[in-house]
């Protein structure tokens, strides 16, 4: 019972701590919007066009998402959603060029849209009565910590580097998911014997 519990709690922070970096990666984009227009030499058009094509792309991906991570679990979409996040984190840090950082920054919406679904649809499964509560306090306390942690990091390094740092985060995040990703695959050949 005690390691069932102490598994659960690895898996809650874990889900928790993945929707807190896409949170973050969302947040720490509004307070360098000047040093983005002026970085690449855009307008503030295109500028908000980036912050309304995040938002449109999360949108559309947590509907995609939803449905994948309810027929084929959320694991694999977990750390496939880590890694682009990290990928395109980095692709935002190191570019030059503006397509290719509103491109980075889609791959960022698409890999980051599924985290908040997975911490909730994890939640869900795993808890119960007031341990549920306990669990959502812990994903809401953790998600609106974002605003203020990237708001400390920009007075720190505020520029498009700030990207490179979400990477880097992200990056060893899914280094921290590979032998959960291992247990997933025990687990299912587990089912598939027991079918």
């Amino acid at each position: 019972m005690a390691q069932k519990k102490s598994k659960a709690m690895l898996t809650l922070y874990i889900v928790c701590f993945s929707a807190f970096f896409a949170s973050l990666s969302q947040n720490i984009y509004s307070p360098i919007i000047p040093i983005i227009k002026e970085s690449f030499h855009v307008s503030v058009t295109l500028v908000n066009l980036s912050v309304s094509v995040f938002m449109i792309v999360t949108a559309i991906m947590q509907i995609i998402l939803g449905a994948i991570i309810d027929f084929k679990g959320a694991r694999y979409v977990l750390l496939a959603g880590i890694l682009a996040t990290a990928a395109a984190s980095f692709g935002c840090a190191v570019t030059t060029d503006f397509t290719l950082f509103l491109i980075f920054r889609i791959i960022q919406a698409a890999g980051s849209a599924a985290l908040p679904l997975i911490a909730a649809t994890t939640i869900g499964q795993l808890f119960t009565g007031s341990d549920r509560g306990n669990a959502m306090g812990t994903y809401q306390m953790l998600l609106s910590a974002g605003p203020m942690i990237s708001a400390y990091l920009l007075t720190r390094m505020p520029s498009v580097m700030s990207f490179g740092l979400l990477g880097i985060a992200f990056a060893i995040l899914s280094f921290c998911l590979l032998p959960y990703m291992h247990q997933a695959k025990h687990d299912i050949k587990q089912e598939k014997h027991l079918m």
